[in-house]
């Protein structure tokens, strides 16, 4: 099973499957304020890499293949709606809309 484990505030874990494979990856919410689209913005790119990274094999990276497109949607899709923050589904929806967020600190 592909995996991220998002781990949340107060040590809850959350796994979020894709496809058939073993690897997880662990992303931490830690204190990102999602209310901050600069800190929104940071997480959802994390997210990102950890899907990728699970959604790409070491043959493919050894034969320069990319990762499946359709797994890293699947994965982030899964991830995004565990994490349930409307400014990070409103990321995935839509990455390229203007963030109305209030506090970017």
């Amino acid at each position: 099973m592909r995996a991220i484990a998002i781990l949340a505030l107060g040590g809850v874990l959350i796994a979020s499957p894709a496809l058939a494979n073993s690897e997880k990856v662990k992303v931490s919410v830690g204190d990102t304020n999602f209310h901050s689209t600069a800190q929104v913005k940071s997480f959802y790119k994390k997210l990102n890499a950890a899907a990728v990274r699970v959604c790409t094999t070491s043959n493919d990276l050894f034969y320069g293949i990319k990762a499946d497109p359709a797994c890293v949607k699947a994965t982030m899709e899964d991830a995004v709606r565990k994490v349930n923050q409307p400014l990070l589904t409103a990321m995935l929806e839509n990455p390229n809309a203007p963030r109305y967020a209030t506090d970017d600190r």
